[in-house]
């Protein structure tokens, strides 16, 4: 379980195959020291478990089905990406609740810059609709987001 608000922005320095999964290795140093085999990671809004780590570096395998409802097999090196590590229940939580288990890959189709914000035109498949509500939330590339308006 996840809050939506970014830790560190990690840099991918390795892609590779894995039968129909990848293997991303991520350059994270805070993040690296925290986190060890098993443990849970959401990269851009992703739940993975890391499968290796070193001193500032962790790899994470993503499987054919997150790959299809992600953005994750677009990821090359030199890419960034927001990671968050899993929420600790005994501390003061911000953000909203975010499972890191991603349903489809929306599109932003219109930013406005407002004094002090920014609202953003999010497109979603028509099937995927009924379970936005305004004042709710919805999590895009790991960051939560209110929703201001449902059209």
């Amino acid at each position: 379980m996840f809050t939506g608000i970014i830790e560190e922005i990690g840099t991918i320095t390795d892609v590779s195959p894995a039968g129909a999964a990848i293997r991303l290795r991520v350059f994270a140093s805070s993040s690296a020291l925290e986190l060890k085999g098993s443990d849970s990671v959401a990269i851009n809004g992703v739940c993975l478990t890391v499968v290796a780590k070193n001193v500032d570096e962790f790899e994470v395998e993503a499987v054919e089905e997150t790959l299809k409802k992600t953005t994750l097999n677009s990821m090359t090196v030199g890419d960034h990406c927001n990671l968050e590590l899993p929420i600790r229940f005994h501390e003061r939580m911000g953000g909203h609740f975010v499972l890191g288990h991603v349903d489809v890959v929306g599109h932003i189709r219109h930013i406005e810059e407002r004094a002090g914000s920014w609202v953003m035109t999010v497109e979603v498949p028509e099937l995927f609709e009924k379970y936005l509500i305004p004042v709710g939330s919805i999590a895009i590339d790991g960051v939560s987001f209110t929703l201001a308006e449902v059209r």
